[in-house]
């Protein structure tokens, strides 16, 4: 055990940085998207959120949606509400896909999702976050949303050791 200790590799620091955008975007019947730039210097570390995070680990969106179900008894309700966040990188977080079964009709809703679909990605850049529905009695708008980023300025361990693995090949 002592062996093992002393050859324990620790893992980075872990930073933080956020953006929040109040936003006026309002679709019915389809998607738009809406971006919030995460802003890089010549060493590729977010410069405007004050962090150097160059390595993800995980996304936290908080959203604040608002609709109006213009038909609210023909099936306007909350679960037909779609949010796809899409990374600098192009990956394509589902983080919130159809719910049939989700009915309530609330005038105004915040939520907050976690991704960790972006692992290992470089966050400079812009995220942009996708939403709509899939029908044309309701009118969403996306009245508010922020970005919170974790991460390290590091390759954390596992990736240090895919990148030394490959580099022996």
């Amino acid at each position: 055990m002592v062996s093992l200790a002393e050859q324990w590799m620790l893992v980075p620091k872990l930073l933080s940085c956020s953006q929040s955008k109040r936003s006026e975007v309002t679709i019915t019947g389809r998607f738009r998207s809406d971006s919030i730039f995460i802003d890089c210097n010549s060493q590729q570390t977010c410069q405007d959120c004050g962090c150097q995070i160059r390595y993800l680990e995980n996304i936290k969106v908080k959203v604040t949606l608002s609709w109006n179900g213009e038909r609210w008894f023909n099936a306007a309700y909350r679960g037909q509400v779609e949010l796809y966040l899409i990374s600098p990188r192009g990956t394509k977080s589902y983080i919130l896909t159809n719910r049939p079964a989700d009915r309530l009709q609330p005038e105004t809703f915040t939520w907050e999702f976690k991704s960790v679909q972006t692992w290992g990605e470089n966050p400079c850049g812009t995220f942009r976050l996708s939403f709509g529905t899939r029908t044309t009695d309701v009118t969403v708008k996306l009245e508010s949303w922020h970005l919170t980023l974790y991460g390290t300025m590091e390759p954390p361990p596992s990736l240090q050791a895919c990148r030394a693995a490959k580099q022996r090949f």
